[in-house]
């Protein structure tokens, strides 16, 4: 059954790997942008104000969470983790929603860009956070 009134951000998790199907372990945020870049076709005939046409549309997928070696799937897993994604420079399919059938899914695929861990403080948790770069068009759909 979907999902009713407000979502709880726990329930809303990122999803990647061959077939987009395993959850990045140890998530604290997910944020998906999306853009449209108008080309500019302003020319002496516009009167002084800028005219615009359709362009390149576009998506960045941001994720960040808590470090732990031992997690499914996370920054250090193996060959699958997104230290190993990234260098190894592999497409990856991802998708992002609830995982509650019914509730609307967003899936695409693209490239891990770029991935930062962190030792914030004395005495305080891990992080990391990563950015994927769309690769062509999202999709969505449903659970």
């Amino acid at each position: 059954m979907a999902t009713t009134g407000v979502v709880n951000t726990t329930l809303f998790t990122f999803r990647a790997g061959v077939s987009g199907g395993t959850v990045v372990s140890n998530q604290n945020d997910f944020s998906i942008s999306f853009t449209h870049e108008p080309r500019d076709t302003t020319t002496k005939d516009s009167g002084g104000y800028r005219t615009l046409l359709e362009g390149l549309r576009s998506y960045e997928v941001s994720v960040s969470g808590l470090l732990a070696f031992n997690d499914t799937l996370s920054v250090f897993t193996s060959t699958t983790g997104l230290n190993a994604v990234l260098k190894a420079r592999t497409m990856q399919t991802w998708i992002a929603g609830t995982g509650v059938s019914g509730d609307p899914k967003l899936s695409g695929e693209g490239y891990f860009t770029s991935l930062e861990v962190g030792s914030p403080e004395q005495e305080n948790n891990c992080t990391w956070s990563c950015t994927l770069q769309g690769n062509g068009q999202w999709y969505e759909g449903t659970f």
